[in-house]
C-alpha cells in the first residue's frame, strides 16, 4: 500500500515527465505551476465554505483538488467550480498584460496556453469544472435531468475520443465512475430510509438524519464505559442493514481512518453514511441565473485571451523555440 504523500508525489513526477516528453521542462514547469495556482482557486474557496481540504494532487491529465466534505449545497458546488477557471483566468490576463506592457511574445503564448486550458476545463462536460457547473444548474431543476446530463457527457467523451484518445478516455473513464455513483446513490435512498426509520424507532426520536444523530450523540455521552459499548452495540445491531452499505463506501473508509486516526465518535463511520446520501439544497431560480451568466462571460473571456495571446506578434514563434 502505498502513503498518500508518496503517491502524489510519484503522480507529481509523472505529471511532470509527460508534459516535458510533449513540450520540454520549461513548459512543463509552466504548465505545472499555472495548473496548482488554478486549484488553488479551487481549494481557496472550498475553504471560504468551511469544508475540510485533503490537498491538491497532479496527474498527468491535469489536477484535482480533494475536500473531505460533501458540498453544502448546489451553489456552493458551482461556484467552488467556477472558482478555479476564475483564477486561471486572473493569471492569463496578468501573464497577457504583462507581455504588452515589456514586450516579450513568449508571455503573451503562455498566455494563450492559459487561457485555452481554462476554457476547455469550463467545457460542459463532466467531470470537468464546466460540467460540474452543468450539472449543478441541471440537478437544481431536475434529478433525471442531472443524470442524464452526465449520460451526454460520456456520449460526448466518447465521440472526441480521435480527437485526443488519451484525454478524452481519462475523462470519460472519471465521468463514468461518478455516473455510477450517483446512481448508486438513488438506488440507496429507501434502504437508508429503513435504517432511520428503524434506529429512530429503538431510540425514540424522530426519523430523519439530524434527529437520529443527535440522540445517538447525547445518549453515547449520558453512558458509562460498560453501558457505552452495549448501546453501541444494539445500535449496530438495529442499523445490521447499513453494515454492508457502509463497509463499501470511500466515505466509510474514510470514517473509519478519521476514527483511527483522529479518536472521533465511536459512530462516526454510520454518521458519515447517513450524511452522505442526504439531499443537498438546491439554487433558486436567481441563483441559477447569476451563475450561468458567469459562467458565460468566464468562458468568453477566456476564449479572447487564448485568441489574444496567439496571435500576439511573434507568440507562436517564441512558444515553438521555447518548447522545442
Amino acid at each position: 500500500m502505498i502513503e498518500p504523500r508518496l503517491k502524489k508525489l510519484l503522480l507529481a513526477a509523472a505529471s511532470f515527465l509527460f508534459f516535458s516528453y510533449f513540450a520540454g521542462w520549461q513548459f512543463a514547469l509552466v504548465l505545472i505551476g499555472s495548473l496548482l495556482f488554478h486549484e488553488y482557486g479551487h481549494v481557496w474557496m472550498m475553504k471560504r465554505y468551511g469544508m475540510r481540504v485533503e490537498g491538491i494532487t497532479l496527474y498527468p491529465f491535469g489536477a484535482v483538488a480533494r475536500t473531505l466534505d460533501y458540498w453544502p449545497s448546489e451553489k456552493a458546488c458551482a461556484i467552488i467550480a467556477l472558482m478555479g477557471p476564475v483564477w486561471g483566468c486572473a493569471l492569463a490576463l496578468i501573464t497577457l498584460a504583462t507581455s504588452f506592457l515589456l514586450h516579450m511574445p513568449l508571455l503573451a503564448a503562455w498566455a494563450g496556453a492559459m487561457g485555452m486550458l481554462n476554457a476547455f476545463n469550463l467545457l460542459p462536460i463532466h467531470p470537468l469544472d464546466g460540467g460540474r457547473v452543468a450539472t449543478s444548474l441541471a440537478h437544481s431543476f431536475s434529478e433525471k435531468l442531472s443524470l442524464g446530463w452526465r449520460v451526454l457527457s460520456l456520449i460526448a467523451c466518447a465521440f472526441a475520443i480521435p480527437l485526443n484518445p488519451f484525454v478524452f478516455m481519462f475523462l470519460g473513464y472519471m465521468g463514468y465512475g461518478e455516473f455510477m455513483y450517483e446512481l448508486q446513490k438513488r438506488r440507496r435512498v429507501p434502504e437508508r430510509q429503513r435504517i432511520i426509520q428503524a434506529i429512530a424507532k429503538a431510540i425514540k426520536c424522530a426519523p430523519e438524519e439530524d434527529a437520529v444523530i443527535v440522540q445517538i450523540s447525547e445518549l453515547h455521552a449520558s453512558l458509562g464505559a460498560e453501558e457505552s459499548e452495549r448501546f453501541r452495540s444494539s445500535i449496530t445491531r438495529v442499523a445490521q442493514d447499513a453494515r454492508d452499505a457502509i463497509s463499501t463506501t470511500q466515505d466509510a473508509a474514510l470514517a473509519l481512518q478519521l476514527d483511527k486516526d483522529q479518536r472521533l465518535d465511536p459512530f462516526s463511520p454510520l454518521f458519515i453514511y447517513l450524511k452522505s446520501e442526504k439531499a443537498i439544497p438546491k439554487m433558486r431560480a436567481l441563483e441559477a441565473l447569476i451563475i450561468l451568466l458567469a459562467y458565460i462571460v468566464l468562458f468568453v473571456t477566456l476564449v479572447a485571451i487564448t485568441v489574444v495571446g496567439w496571435s500576439a506578434p511573434g507568440a507562436r514563434d517564441a512558444f515553438y523555440d521555447f518548447t522545442h
